[in-house]
């Protein structure tokens, strides 16, 4: 019985043979390197779609698409204000929250060092001599000597040089606007009553490693005058080119000297014994600071 080989084939039927593998391997070359990775990426999309789904079932949220993007559409509106009603979005007034809340420093730091983020880097100690030594010559035109123990501002501290500079900043500001308002500076055995209390630092996770969006120093103070001068002298913590707000505040009264005649004695001077702060945003992740709860 006749068995014909492969090279007993006519050429047509083994050039169509020759064909027929290389299509074959062709389509083998496509669906190794083109349709098997879409059928992958296809899982991966429908696994991580079901992982969608089940989030959203665990939560008051639609899985109608036409009702989520409605509420986004919401949210939307919300973070970035709307036009027709004029209303401000809570991106826009967060910054000018920031913003305000930042101003105390701004000017000063933009004119020296161009940015926060340069202020931090490149102040000197050179520097906050300079602004202590001018402080302290302030504080003794007052009679009152300045502690940098109190202050936290020794020379031993291990505190970075820009905290240490904007805790003096801070104290100085305080005590210059009370001067401004006819407000002494009250001191304990010859030292003025001035206290830099802890840095604090505003992150939006709660994490020891987040980083701050915003820093606030608070310097406590205490003060001695009329009523009436601290009042305005309050007012002018909180301007558009200031922002020093109080965060505690006690105020122990102080009788006439000498009494009045009559009965009634009006009370018109005080000790005010308070806590100010000032802000900075650092904006770069860039700085050691540490996170106070």
């Amino acid at each position: 019985m006749f068995s014909p080989t492969f090279q007993d084939w006519p050429r047509p039927n083994r050039l169509l043979f020759y064909v027929l593998l290389l299509m074959f391997a062709a389509a083998l070359l496509v669906l190794y390197l083109y349709v098997m990775p879409k059928w992958h990426q296809y899982q991966k999309y429908q696994h991580a779609i079901q992982e969608k789904e089940e989030r959203l079932a665990g939560t008051p949220w639609p899985q109608d698409v036409e009702l989520l993007r409605q509420q986004y559409a919401e949210v939307r509106k919300k973070l970035d204000g709307d036009p027709e009603t004029a209303e401000i979005g809570l991106v826009l007034l967060t910054d000018d929250i920031l913003h305000q809340a930042t101003s105390t420093f701004e000017e000063r730091i933009l004119s020296q060092f161009d940015s926060p983020q340069h202020f931090i880097n490149a102040v000197s100690r050179i520097d906050y001599k300079d602004a202590y030594d001018h402080f302290a010559q302030e504080l003794e035109e007052q009679k009152v000597t300045l502690d940098p123990t109190n202050l936290g501002l020794g020379e031993d501290t291990a505190d970075p040089v820009w905290q240490m500079t904007l805790k003096l900043w801070t104290a100085q500001q305080i005590c210059h606007i009370a001067r401004e308002h006819h407000l002494a500076i009250l001191s304990e055995d010859g030292i003025a009553a001035i206290n830099a209390l802890p840095p604090i630092a505003y992150t939006v996770e709660d994490t020891d490693t987040a980083t701050p969006y915003l820093l606030e120093f608070p310097v406590r103070v205490k003060l001695k005058g009329r009523l009436e001068d601290f009042l305005l002298f309050a007012q002018s913590l909180s301007t558009s080119i200031c922002f020093l707000p109080l965060k505690q505040l006690e105020i122990q009264t102080l009788p006439p000297d000498p009494p009045l005649p009559g009965k009634v004695n009006t009370v018109d001077t005080a000790i005010f014994n308070m806590v100010c702060s000032s802000f900075l945003q650092p904006r770069s992740s860039e700085f050691d600071m540490p996170i106070n709860d």
